[in-house]
C-alpha cells in the first residue's frame, strides 16, 4: 500500500521535499491509516507531518475519548497535534445548515487555520476509493454535470488525498497488519444521512451485482475529470465569465458543453451551494432569455439577466416598510425599497414641479389617510394619466410585458386599492394639484446605481 500511495503522491504532484503536511485525524480507520502512512514515508519524501483534530460537540463523551485517543497516538509518535472544539449543532442552527454540512465547513476552516499558522502547510484528508464512488453516485442522483461526476479530486489547492486510489478493505488490512487500532463512530453506521445510505445500502447492492464496481466507478470518474479539465480550460479562455459576471454575447456563442461548464464556474463563484442540473439549466436559460428575468438558485442567491449580462444580485432585500408603509399626513421621509429609495415630502404649492417619470406631484389635501407604499395585491387598479377610465394593474403589467417574476419586486404609491404612482411606468390622473391646492405631496423614486 505504501508503494501505491507514494505513486499517487508523485503522479499528482502532491508533495515535494521540505513540505509541511497537516493530516486531518478524526481517530477513525481512514484518518489513522493516512496519518500512519504519512509518518512512515516522511523521511522518504523529506516532509514534516502534523495532525489536526476537531471535536464537533455532537457525540459527547465519545468525542472526548476520540480526542484522547488521537492525542495519545501523536504523543507516542512525536507528532505535533492541533486541537479545537466547535459547537457544530449551534453553528448549524445559526447558519441554517445541516450538522453534516456545518461540520464539514468548520473542519476545513480549522485545517486552513492550522495550515496558515505553519506558514502554508498542505492539508491531507483520508478520502479513499469508496468515498469517491459514494460521491460520484451522490452527484449523479442529484443531477450534477461532468465536474460533479468526476468525483473527489486528488488535489485541490492545498488539499491532498493520498489514499484516493486505496480501497477500504486495503486500509483495514494495513491497520491490522501494523497492529494499529482506531475509533468507531457509531453514526457512520446509521442511515440518517444521504451519503451513509448510499454507502451502507446502495453501494453494497451494486457490488453484489457488479463485483469491483467501486474501482470501476473511480476509473470512470477519473476519465470524466480529464474531460472536464479540458472543457474547463476552454471555458476559462472564452472570457464568458469574468469579474463575477457572465457576458451573454460570448456565452451564447459557445458549445453547449462549454456553456454548462461556464455556468458551473459562475455558480461556484457566486456561492450558490450544491450545484445540480436545475441550477446549471437556470443559468443557461437566463443567459439565453430576455433582459429583466431572474432566477433564485438557492443559498439565498438570486441571478438576474440585465441586457447582455447575468449576475448575482441581492435577494429578498429587506425594506424599511416591510409589506406596507402607511404615510402619515405631512410626513417627510426616505424609505429603502428593493433597488432604490422612495423620497416622500409635503411642500407648499409654490414648489417647482417638473415632469419626471420617477416623480409625481399630488394635491395633499384631497388624499385620504391610507396613502401607502407597498407591493401589488389583488384588486389593484389605476386611473392612468392620459387615458380614459380605470385599468387593472394586472392588465398594465401584461400590456407592458413585465415578467411575472419581476412584478412582486415593484413598489408603488397607493391609496387603498387605487394606485397613484408606479415609478417609471404609470401615474394617476386623479388628485393632481389645481388652482386651490395649498399643499403638494411629492413622491420620488431613485434607483440605486
Amino acid at each position: 500500500m505504501l508503494t501505491r500511495v507514494l505513486e499517487t503522491i508523485k503522479v499528482n504532484n502532491m508533495l515535494k521535499a521540505g513540505d509541511k503536511v497537516v493530516c486531518a485525524v478524526s481517530g477513525g480507520a481512514d484518518s489513522m491509516a493516512l496519518l500512519c502512512v504519512l509518518y512512515e514515508i516522511k523521511d522518504i519524501l523529506d516532509i514534516k507531518v502534523y495532525a489536526a483534530h476537531l471535536n464537533h460537540s455532537i457525540r459527547g463523551k465519545a468525542a472526548e475519548e476520540d480526542y484522547l485517543f488521537v492525542k495519545s497516538f501523536c504523543e507516542e509518535k512525536g507528532i505535533e497535534l492541533f486541537y479545537k472544539k466547535a459547537d457544530i449543532p449551534s453553528i448549524a442552527k445559526a447558519t441554517k445548515k445541516s450538522e453534516e454540512e456545518a461540520g464539514r465547513i468548520e473542519r476545513y476552516r480549522f485545517f486552513t487555520e492550522v495550515s496558515q499558522s505553519l506558514g502554508g502547510a498542505r492539508i491531507a484528508t483520508g478520502h479513499h476509493m469508496r468515498d469517491n464512488a459514494e460521491t460520484v453516485l451522490f452527484n449523479l442522483f442529484r443531477g450534477s454535470g461532468a465536474k460533479g461526476l468526476g468525483g473527489i479530486p486528488f488535489k485541490r489547492d492545498d488539499i491532498i488525498r493520498p489514499l484516493l486510489n486505496i480501497s477500504k478493505n486495503e486500509i483495514l488490512s494495513y491497520l491490522t497488519d501494523k497492529g494499529i487500532s482506531w475509533r468507531e463512530d457509531a453514526t457512520n453506521n446509521e442511515c440518517i444521512y444521504s451519503r451513509n445510505r448510499i454507502r451502507l445500502v446502495i453501494l453494497k447492492e451494486i457490488e453484489k451485482l457488479f463485483p469491483g464496481a467501486e474501482r470501476k466507478i473511480a476509473s470512470a470518474a477519473e476519465s470524466l475529470r480529464v474531460d472536464d479539465d479540458f472543457i474547463r480550460t476552454v471555458a476559462e479562455s472564452s472570457g464568458a465569465f469574468k469579474d463575477g459576471v457572465i457576458d451573454t454575447s460570448v456565452f451564447n456563442s459557445l458549445h453547449e458543453a462549454v456553456k454548462r461548464r461556464v455556468a458551473v464556474d459562475a455558480l461556484t463563484f457566486w456561492h450558490a451551494g450544491d450545484i445540480d442540473a436545475d441550477k446549471i439549466k437556470a443559468v443557461c436559460s437566463l443567459a439565453e432569455g430576455p433582459t429583466g428575468k431572474y432566477r433564485d438558485v438557492g443559498n439565498n442567491i438570486r441571478l438576474e439577466k440585465s441586457y447582455d449580462k447575468v449576475k448575482s444580485v441581492e435577494k429578498n432585500l429587506q425594506t424599511d416598510f416591510g409589506e406596507e408603509y402607511i404615510i402619515k399626513k405631512g410626513e417627510n421621509l426616505e424609505i429603502k425599497a428593493f433597488d432604490g429609495v422612495w423620497s416622500i415630502k409635503t411642500v407648499d404649492k409654490t414648489a417647482k414641479m417638473r415632469d419626471n417619470k420617477m416623480m409625481i406631484f399630488l394635491d395633499a389635501d384631497s388624499l385620504l389617510e391610507n396613502v401607502s407604499i407597498r407591493r401589488r395585491k389583488d384588486g389593484d387598479f389605476i386611473s392612468p394619466y392620459g387615458m380614459v377610465g380605470t385599468k387593472k394593474l394586472k392588465k398594465i403589467f401584461i400590456d407592458l410585458k413585465i415578467p411575472k417574476e419581476m412584478r412582486d419586486r415593484i413598489s408603488m404609491l397607493t391609496m387603498g386599492d387605487e394606485i397613484l404612482f408606479i415609478p417609471g411606468i404609470r401615474k394617476t390622473k386623479n388628485y393632481l394639484p389645481h388652482e386651490n391646492t395649498k399643499k403638494i405631496l411629492v413622491a420620488e423614486y431613485k434607483r440605486a446605481d
